[in-house]
């Protein structure tokens, strides 16, 4: 079996005003997803994701940059390709972060689904077997609302089986934990309590709300302030009892190396979508459980995404709970379908070969991409920063 060819396909889903949610990130219009497909000679193809804007860019580097040292190789050469296309088309020209590694990711997914169906089974038994007969998942997430709204949205959650619900904070700051505390008293005691700043904060406004957390039981406090500040990181890890959690904004072993190695994070979070793919993540997973720190790969996104998250958990014993995002997102639940569809608070194991999915004619012609963005100027606004809404230009 040989590479014919290597394609990427931009889809968007845009979302109703009444689902649009919005955090430090930004108010979200859309849900776009950059794919990538890796065909062969024998008819099989895989399919992965890719995490990084612009989508154009993440489409011209996996067509335009790797597609021509692909063609013609065995696709099952899954490692001796990542570091062929990682030292001779990332590392010295375009770099060693960002989006070319987020498209070296998509490439990496795919791959692992070629062989995944070739053989016949699903990725995580070719990554060493089920080590958990299901997957719990915890509902992602409430983002910043009333205090009184968010109490009903995870009441909702909770209603549903999951035994873990996360919640955005990171805009007014007396909002922020209200609405912590909202959530807690809506959950209960028993319920696994997660809190997301997307880096809003700074350390000393950090450590400020991680004593208010401390008080509401919070299972781990992600992503409190800039996540490449190790320094700040460090210093939270042991100022406080909650767990400090981070990496989804970061790339490769390299890039969590200098942050597992100094404990300046407690829970290790890389997405397999950016940080260079299922062999990649696997790495980062080793190092950190090799350092006695927990291991909960990002997972906010499309079908492809959680799915390659899921098969990875699914076979890592230390691997605990995934990220399932409950929010207005077709490329996730109209793809992933059943697969991603949570029973009691928990995703079932995959029992279809490779990842599990396909696009279909279908999904590519209703979400086909047509410009525009998906979501806004992303903001500080923890530390006064303002900014404004980019307009909706799918309104039109």
């Amino acid at each position: 079996m040989r590479i014919s060819d290597v394609r990427a396909t931009i889809l968007s889903a845009p979302i109703p005003a009444g689902s649009r949610v919005r955090s430090g990130v930004g108010l979200k219009y859309a849900r776009t997803s950059t794919f990538v497909e890796v065909l062969t000679d024998e008819g099989v193809i895989g399919l992965g994701s890719c995490l990084g804007n612009p989508p154009s860019a993440i489409k011209a580097i996996v067509e335009d940059v790797f597609k021509p040292a692909l063609v013609g190789r065995d696709p099952f050469e899954i490692e001796a390709i990542w570091r062929d296309l990682y030292i001779g088309r990332l590392e010295r020209s375009s770099g060693p972060r960002g989006i070319g590694v987020g498209a070296l990711s998509g490439i990496d997914i795919a791959l692992w689904d070629i062989k995944g169906k070739a053989l016949g089974a699903p990725i995580y038994e070719l990554l060493g077997g089920a080590a958990h007969p299901k997957v719990r998942a915890y509902a992602s997430s409430v983002y910043w609302q009333a205090p009184e709204s968010a109490y009903e949205e995870a009441r909702r959650y909770v209603d549903q089986g999951y035994t873990g619900v996360k919640v955005k904070i990171g805009g007014d700051l007396d909002r922020d934990l209200a609405m912590v505390a909202a959530v807690r008293e809506a959950i209960g005691p028993k319920v696994d309590l997660f809190v997301d700043a997307n880096v809003c904060y700074t350390t000393k406004l950090a450590l400020k709300v991680v004593r208010e957390l401390e008080r509401q039981n919070v299972f781990w406090f992600e992503e409190p302030i800039p996540f490449d500040d190790i320094d700040g990181m460090k210093l939270l890890c042991d100022a406080t009892s909650v767990r400090i959690a981070a990496g989804e904004n970061n790339y490769t072993r390299y890039g969590f190396r200098d942050l597992i190695g100094r404990k300046a994070v407690d829970v290790v979070q890389p997405d397999t979508a950016r940080c260079g793919g299922i062999s990649e993540i696997r790495k980062i997973g080793a190092m950190a459980t090799a350092n006695d720190l927990l291991f909960v790969p990002h997972s906010f996104g499309d079908a492809a995404l959680e799915l390659a998250a899921l098969h990875v958990i699914a076979s890592t014993p230390e691997a605990f709970i995934i990220e399932h995002d409950i929010t207005h997102n077709p490329l996730r639940s109209e793809l992933g379908g059943a697969l991603l569809e949570a029973q009691d608070g928990s995703l079932p194991l995959p029992n279809r070969p490779g990842l599990g999915v396909e696009l279909t004619d279908e999904i590519r012609e209703k979400y086909a991409y047509r410009g525009g963005t998906d979501i806004s100027v992303a903001v500080r606004p923890a530390l006064g920063l303002v900014g404004e809404d980019l307009a909706d230009r799918r309104a039109t």
